[in-house]
């Protein structure tokens, strides 16, 4: 083969595998920025203390509720890097921005969230969200719904609970059937919260769900054998009840909500 020829079949096979990764590239689907994901929750700014009280003859929920404020949004905090951590599992390439704990709540009126719905954004946090090229936002809140605490044999439906709290009742015998402990009445930590995730280009709800949790523990188990439900766990053991069932809940809803509606 004269030394033009081999020049020439060069050129040619140049030319061709060229033209091949050319083909390549364009026929590639452009890169993908990945999310990034703006956490605010509204959960756990206080703590509800509920006192079960019959109600005879009336409609209206007579139960005594007494709001405690929560140190250092301490409760927020751990749902907040909870989220973040499950926002990670799911997506590794996502940012995540946590919004700390505010003294007020940023939205209102989230009980009957549906997909689609549209949210009225405060004009600062959409300028946050703008300047931050935040995708996504993740938004924890209160969940209002009627108690459930399910025993052996029924569920104690003793009107409604929201957030985060503990509720005490003094009239029913309640038996731990691990440690048999009896006593009339219980103590009953819960967490209330719904998860939605919401598009901060057009507002829209993209996705929420609910979780209702709670704990039950005998009046048996007072610590100071005092047989009064209020003592069946420690103060220490009350918050850190509460946090590991905050955790649990953020850990189960975040997935679900960042996946498909």
């Amino acid at each position: 083969m004269t030394t033009s020829r081999m020049r020439a079949k060069v050129s040619a096979l140049l030319l061709a595998t060229g033209a091949a990764l050319a083909t390549a590239q364009t026929s590639q689907a452009p890169l993908q920025v990945p999310p990034s994901y703006a956490v605010i929750s509204e959960v756990a700014r206080e703590l509800s203390v509920v006192s079960f009280q019959e109600s005879t003859g009336s409609r209206i929920n007579q139960n005594q509720r007494q709001r405690l404020p929560v140190a250092d949004g301490a409760l927020d905090k751990v749902a907040l890097i909870t989220t973040q951590q499950a926002i990670k599992a799911a997506a590794p390439m996502a940012s995540v921005w946590l919004i700390a704990p505010s003294e007020a709540d940023f939205f209102d009126h989230l009980q009957s969230l549906a997909v689609g719905d549209v949210m009225k954004m405060p004009a600062d946090l959409a300028a946050a969200f703008k300047e931050n090229r935040t995708t996504h936002l993740l938004l924890l809140t209160r969940y209002r719904s009627e108690a459930e605490f399910r025993f052996v044999e029924m569920i104690d439906s003793p009107g409604p609970l929201d957030g985060v709290g503990l509720f005490v009742e003094r009239r029913t015998k309640v038996t731990n059937l691990r440690t048999r402990e009896s006593g009339i009445g219980f103590l009953a930590p819960y967490v209330y919260l719904r998860a939605t995730l919401i598009d901060t280009a057009t507002a829209k709800v993209l996705n929420t769900r609910t979780a209702k949790a709670s704990r039950i523990f005998s009046a048996g188990e007072a610590k100071d054998g005092s047989g009064n439900p209020w003592e069946a766990l420690s103060s220490a053991e009350k918050m850190s009840t509460l946090r590991d069932m905050l955790t649990d809940e953020v850990k189960r809803l975040v997935p679900q909500v960042l996946a498909a509606p």
